[in-house]
């Protein structure tokens, strides 16, 4: 009976050259995995601060759409915009009660307004910003502006003055936005939200009147110490339409008494 020969140099395992091409392939694999888990961590954590930016933002951010819906008109200021928010007395006149103030303030967004008291029984003094040095301590005024010193911001600046002195007018913060998350007053570690390259835009000659308001919001992550360990930005915009529109009252830049 014939036999076969026994096979000779028979392979029982890999070779060295084997086991290191693939090691080596297997480093690549495992580096592309690290790398792409690393990639979907940040966008993860880049989405979670835009969503938590959002969050922050949207109940303020209505009342502010709903301010300028509603505002008789809106003037574009160095700081930030005005808005003469109504005529409560019925006078085709602004007055300084009339208007609210949207402005930046460091980091953060502030909605101002100046609220006059009248008691009863006192006399009550109409004066403008020229004739502001007649009023004293104790007088009940009513101011009224020009469209010329709300867009320059002497409005707000005298109003302001004015409710340092006078007993009968109080400088009131309706809104500040962020609070609590501001990175300008809150060391503590967490999330900080700040707005940056705030403009405002209005369409004019349309009726109705568009207008809106962008701004950059930067969402920070900050751990203890003030290491910021994350930062996105993300541009936004609040448009809106004016509902009642005063544009009939303003005439090159000025007031009308009477709407024809």
């Amino acid at each position: 009976m014939a036999t076969h020969p026994a096979k000779q140099n028979q392979r029982s395992g890999f070779t060295v050259a084997e086991l290191l091409v693939t090691m080596m392939v297997s480093g690549i694999v495992l580096a592309a995995v690290a790398t792409l888990a690393y990639a979907t961590g940040k966008a993860d954590t880049a989405l979670d601060d835009v969503l938590t930016g959002q969050r922050f933002l949207q109940a303020d951010m209505r009342r502010i759409r709903d301010a300028l819906r509603h505002s008789r008109r809106v003037f574009v200021t160095p700081n930030c915009i005005a808005l003469w928010r109504a005529d409560d007395n019925g006078d085709n006149k602004i007055n300084g009660s009339e208007l609210q103030f949207l402005r930046t303030v460091g980091s953060d967004l502030r909605l101002h307004e100046f609220r006059f008291h009248y008691p009863s029984g006192q006399t009550i003094k109409h004066l403008t910003i020229p004739t502001l040095g007649d009023a004293a301590a104790e007088d009940a005024i009513v101011l009224e502006v020009s469209v010329a010193e709300i867009e320059s911001d002497t409005a707000f600046h005298e109003l302001d003055n004015l409710a340092r002195f006078n007993l009968n007018t109080d400088a009131c913060t309706l809104m500040r936005l962020p609070d609590r998350y501001n990175p300008d007053i809150c060391t503590d570690p967490g999330v900080k939200v700040a707005y940056s390259n705030i403009d405002f835009s209005l369409l004019s000659g349309a009726m109705p009147q568009y207008v809106n308001l962008g701004y950059d919001l930067t969402v920070k992550r900050v751990r203890q110490g003030g290491q910021v360990t994350g930062q996105t930005t993300v541009r936004y915009n609040v448009p809106a339409v004016l509902l009642c529109s005063a544009d009939n009252l303003i005439l090159s830049g000025e007031i009308v008494s009477d709407d024809d």
